[in-house]
C-alpha cells in the first residue's frame, strides 16, 4: 500500500506563535514578549513537544511565572486557538483516500495543540495513523523519527512520500531513505503526487 506522510502546521493548517503569545498575555497578565522568551528562549517548548512535560506541568510553570493561579482550560484554549486550515491541501486528502493511499500525520506538536486540532478539524479523522513528536519523544529533524516512519508503514520506501513545509525536515527525511517533498503550495504538491503516481 502506498503511503503519504503529511506534516500538520504549514501544510494542512497555518498557525501563529505570535497569536498564541498575545492570547496567553491576556490570560496570564504577562507581556507577549515575556511569553515568547518563556517558550522559545528556554527549553520548555522542546520539552513539551517531546512529551517530557505534560499540559498540567506547563500550566503549573506558567502560573509560577505569572505569580498567580491560572485557570487550566483558559490557558490551554489561549495556547491552542491559533490555527487556520489550508483548504486546498485538505481537499487532497479525499483524493488520496479514494485512491486507497494510506495517510499518516507526521508532526512536531504538543498535547494541547493536537487535542484542540483533533476536536476542531474533522479532516484529521481521515488519517490512518499519527506519528506525533510528543507521543514518541522525538522531534524533526531527528533522523530517528523518519526511520520510525518508514518502519511503521506497510509500504516500500519508494511507495512513500513525506510532505513538509520546512526544507530542513525534508532533507533529513531523504537522508534516511524517505522520499520527500518540500511543500510550497498545493499546486506544486499536486504535481508531485501525480508525477509519483499517487494521483492521476
Amino acid at each position: 500500500m502506498k503511503t503519504v506522510f503529511f506534516d500538520l502546521g504549514g501544510v494542512l493548517i497555518d498557525f501563529s506563535h505570535d497569536k498564541m503569545c498575545e492570547q496567553l498575555a491576556r490570560v496570564t497578565g504577562l507581556s507577549a514578549q515575556e511569553l515568547k522568551k518563556f517558550f522559545f528562549e528556554t527549553n520548555i517548548n522542546e520539552l513539551y513537544e517531546t512529551g517530557q512535560i505534560d499540559s498540567q506541568y506547563l500550566h503549573f510553570k506558567l502560573s509560577q511565572v505569572a505569580k498567580k493561579p491560572l485557570e487550566f482550560t483558559d490557558v490551554m484554549l489561549a495556547a491552542s486557538k491559533i490555527f487556520k486550515p489550508i483548504p486546498k491541501t485538505i481537499e487532497l486528502l479525499d483524493s488520496l483516500k479514494i485512491k486507497g493511499i494510506r495517510l499518516v500525520l507526521l508532526s512536531n506538536t504538543c498535547e494541547a495543540h493536537f487535542d484542540y486540532a483533533k476536536k476542531t478539524y474533522p479532516f484529521l479523522r481521515k488519517f490512518d495513523a499519527y506519528l506525533l513528536s510528543y507521543k514518541v519523544a522525538l522531534r524533526k529533524p531527528d533522523p530517528k523519527i523518519f526511520s520510525m516512519a518508514l518502519s511503521m508503514t506497510k509500504s516500500r520506501a519508494d511507495e512513500c512520500l513525506y510532505v513538509d513545509d520546512v526544507e530542513n525536515h525534508t532533507i533529513a527525511a531523504e537522508k534516511v531513505g524517505l522520499p520527500s517533498h518540500h511543500y510550497t503550495g498545493t499546486e506544486a504538491l499536486t504535481k508531485e503526487l501525480k508525477t509519483r503516481q499517487f494521483l492521476q
